[in-house]
């Protein structure tokens, strides 16, 4: 009697440049027509906000005390802390207003979008922080 074995399809290999690939192809489809896809289309796409916290997560080195964002970046912002175990803070830059902690001294990351962080920046300095690293988000895919 013969004996019939399942046999287990290979897994399948996707490098980093793979991976880049589909996520930036993820994020020309978001974008309509324009040049940057809309953010809140973005940040609404678990899928694609697990991938690009990944990516920002590469430029969070250790000893980071806080990653800081804009409040509009909310999920972004709380996706890298998710993935890297550093607390944030968030700016509402039109009133100078830190929500969470934020204190002097501290080696900060600021997580933004596609830039325009300046007003992120002013705050943390008037905080006494100093920012170590900016992350765009799109930056990390090719510059979308």
């Amino acid at each position: 009697m013969a004996t019939l074995t399942a046999t287990i399809p290979p897994a399948v290999v996707r490098t980093p440049a793979d991976e880049q690939s589909d996520l930036a192809a993820d994020l020309a489809a978001l974008a309509e027509g324009s040049a940057v896809p809309n953010v809140h289309n973005v940040q609404s796409r678990p899928a694609i906000l697990r991938r690009l916290a990944a990516r920002l997560a590469d430029g969070v080195a250790p000893g980071t005390d806080r990653l800081v964002g804009e409040l509009a970046y909310a999920p972004l912002v709380t996706a890298v802390s998710l993935h890297t175990g550093v607390p944030f803070a968030l700016v509402d830059v039109d009133n100078h207003h830190v929500l969470g902690e934020l204190h002097p001294s501290e080696r900060v990351v600021v997580i933004t979008y596609a830039g325009g962080h300046l007003g992120v920046q002013n705050v943390i300095n008037e905080c006494g922080a100093t920012v170590t690293y900016t992350g765009h988000a799109l930056d990390e895919v090719g510059g979308q």
